[in-house]
């Protein structure tokens, strides 16, 4: 087992901070800097609104400055370092840490007020006695 790290809160941001490539050295540029910057964050997510870009290239612009967004294609479909994920959210994933993303997969399940209520009364599953109303939900 390794020894246990202690930091002071001022040293823990710092980290935070320069794990996410939000301060420290510049990567590289290309393709190479892009992979750095990916291992670092893990995981982009998707957000199919967008104002000024896409959130994913925003996220990598503010690490990288100006990129060749065909080096992010390259990363997700010719070379497939990358993956579309729902983990949180819809993202963009790391493809070696597809097994970690697997094993936390689960089916959604029903919310709490279907498996139990308070006084031991089971609540409707959706379907069964026919359609409810939005206001049945919570009773």
């Amino acid at each position: 087992m390794a020894d246990e790290l202690v930091l002071s809160l001022g040293e823990a941001r710092r980290l935070a901070i320069r794990s996410q490539h939000l301060a420290g050295p510049e990567p590289v540029r290309g393709i190479g800097g892009m992979r750095q910057v990916l291992r670092g964050l893990r995981v982009l997510q998707i957000d199919p609104v967008n104002v000024v870009a896409r959130s994913h290239l925003l996220v990598l612009w503010s690490r990288l400055g100006p990129f060749d967004r065909d080096d992010l294609d390259k990363l997700l479909w010719r070379q497939r370092w990358l993956f579309e994920y729902w983990a949180h959210a819809a993202s963009i994933v790391l493809t070696e840490d597809y097994p970690r993303s697997v094993t936390r997969a689960r089916p959604p399940a029903y919310p709490r007020l279907w498996v139990s209520r308070p006084g031991g009364r089971a609540g409707r599953r959706p379907g069964e006695e026919g359609p409810g109303s939005t206001g049945q939900g919570g009773r």
